[in-house]
């Protein structure tokens, strides 16, 4: 896929809505975690780009804690200042896949 497709600034599929325009900018961080620097995240919401900051570090991290069923305190502020705290969770959700057989096996 054409990286054209995304926007340069904030990372987000540009043809959702025409003109694009990027979604509020929130500074996020790990909240247990001390001298841990804010990572820019783009979302309309607090709630979303707690989310977003989640599923980032559990891909960042590679064991995938959050999905696993490990809360991570995470802190968000407002490019104006206003903080909000969030407990965030997750669940991994396994796909099954049935093929019927002609032949028992």
């Amino acid at each position: 896929m054409s990286k054209n497709l995304f926007c340069d600034i904030c990372g987000k599929f540009k043809y959702l809505t025409i003109p694009h325009k990027c979604p509020p900018k929130w500074q996020v961080c790990e909240y247990d975690e001390e001298d841990v620097e804010f990572v820019d995240v783009y979302a309309d919401t607090a709630e979303e780009a707690a989310k977003e900051f989640a599923a980032d570090y559990d891909r960042r991290n590679g064991d995938f804690d959050i999905a696993n069923g490990d809360d991570v305190k995470i802190k968000v502020q407002s490019v104006g200042g206003d903080r909000s705290y969030w407990l965030v969770s997750g669940e991994s959700i396994p796909e099954y896949y049935a093929k019927e057989e002609h032949e028992p096996f």
